[in-house]
């Protein structure tokens, strides 16, 4: 059965954890292409092409017509008009929360709302980081947690996967969430177990798989954001006891790289 996976980074969880969970790794011939390197050009797109023509199975998150010929929606031609009518086609959503961290770091600071409030009336660095330091701070996560779930419902309305519910049950409980777009085992377990249903039937006897063993990042996706004393008083998060270590260094550090980013942004031009 040949699968093919269409996606961002997430797919990469997908190709992995897929044959493990279903028990038919024997059964299954998985092609996984990143979505946004056949975009930009990083990888030929003849792969992907031959593959699709082939594909029993297509797994997908959706791209939009702007896309082109990559796009997954339209009449004009696109990548589903490259499968055969048989194949099968499961489309899954971004996943996606910015919530469970006060603050993180994506090409520049994100989310420094609370710390802009204080760089913008003069504030240097250190006076940010005794603020941020004694917990008087306000991230505003639960209403950032709330946003991020209203977006992946409605992200998800009309797709064969969904994970929205899973994610508000359980986000404070377990860690479900590395980064804002790189889940757990756990949160691809419940995407992955949806999947084999649609490919394999309601009835499908999931085997017994020893997740302790896999790990929490069996898909070796990068990075994690560590837990502070914000993510557990203000985010409510219950599944650390006790900030980690290097928390605090890790959000000085966001700190001064904001302070940077407003003072190079303020700076007037060199003439």
């Amino acid at each position: 059965m040949k699968v093919v996976v269409y996606a961002n980074c997430q797919g990469i969880a997908v190709k992995k954890l897929l044959p493990i969970i279903s028990g038919m790794g024997d059964t299954l011939q998985i092609n996984n292409f990143e979505n946004y390197k056949i975009i930009s050009g990083q990888e030929p797109n003849d792969h992907l092409f031959e593959a699709l023509a082939d594909a029993d199975i297509f797994i997908y998150q959706p791209l939009g017509e702007g896309h082109g010929i990559y796009s997954t929606f339209g009449e004009s031609d696109n990548i589903l008009n490259r499968l055969k009518i048989s194949a099968v086609q499961i489309s899954m959503p971004y996943i996606y929360n910015n919530g469970l961290w006060p603050m993180y770091h994506e090409g520049s600071a994100k989310n420094t709302a609370a710390i802009d409030a204080y760089l913008s009336d003069g504030a240097t660095a250190q006076d940010v980081i005794k603020i941020y330091d004694s917990g008087d701070m306000f991230f505003d996560m639960k209403n950032r947690m709330r946003q991020s779930l209203e977006m992946l419902r409605d992200r998800e309305a009309g797709l064969d996967i969904k994970i929205a519910d899973y994610i508000e049950q359980n986000m404070l409980d377990r860690e479900l969430l590395f980064v804002q777009n790189h889940p757990t085992t756990d949160l691809f377990r419940v995407a992955i177990e949806q999947m084999i249903r649609h490919i394999f039937g309601e009835g499908f006897q999931l085997p017994r798989v020893d997740y302790a063993a896999l790990g929490s990042n069996y898909s070796d996706l990068p990075g994690r954001y560590p837990i502070d004393r914000y993510c557990i008083e203000e985010g409510g998060i219950r599944y650390v006891d006790a900030p980690e270590e290097g928390a605090q260094l890790y959000y000085h550090g966001l700190i001064y790289m904001r302070h940077e980013e407003l003072n190079k942004h303020n700076s007037p031009p060199v003439s």
